[in-house]
């Protein structure tokens, strides 16, 4: 009968146990999507910097409405060769 008592109580044990390493693990797994959503962030925002940077450098030496009248003879052209959407 002892036997029995402490097998159920090692089974109980071992039961919640594993529970307890299931929930940390789901909590490891939003840890996680969350670190990655944020290097992906970070990328997109280094990214986004460096294409500031070379729009501003361009606006300094290169005026808005020649760069405007170049980018209409681009999409002017693609229209043409039956490609409008490509850019």
């Amino acid at each position: 009968m002892e036997g029995a008592k402490i097998y159920a109580q090692n089974a109980i044990r071992n039961k919640t146990e594993a529970l307890n390493y299931l929930q940390l693990s789901s909590r490891l797994d939003a840890v996680i999507g969350r670190l990655d959503q944020q290097s992906k962030m970070s990328q997109v925002n280094k990214s986004m910097a460096g294409i500031v940077r070379t729009l501003t450098q361009a606006l300094k030496t290169t005026p808005l409405d020649k760069m405007v009248t170049v980018r209409w003879k681009s999409v002017n052209k693609r229209a043409v060769l039956g490609n409008p959407c490509s850019n």
